[in-house]
């Protein structure tokens, strides 16, 4: 079972029924373009759970809001620090 410290410190991982929930830092970040933001804690669990991910190929076609383009972006946005 993963625990704080094992994927980084300030990462909380939350037993749940069904599974687990990671929390990327203490509290839910938004960021500021105006600021230095790097938004760390989510670039760190993104970086980790990108293998996890399904596969580009898997998507398929999407018409939900913002489609398939939207989709892939969103999913890979936080797979490296900007």
């Amino acid at each position: 079972m993963l625990a704080e410290g094992d994927i980084g410190k300030g990462i909380i991982i939350h037993q749940l029924q069904h599974g687990i929930m990671i929390q990327a830092g203490p509290e839910p970040d938004i960021g500021d373009v105006n600021k230095p933001d790097t938004l760390q804690y989510y670039y760190h669990v993104g970086k980790i759970l990108k293998s996890l991910r399904i596969p580009e190929k898997w998507l398929g076609v999407y018409d939900g809001i913002g489609g398939t383009e939207n989709t892939k972006e969103w999913l890979g946005y936080f797979d490296e620090s900007k």
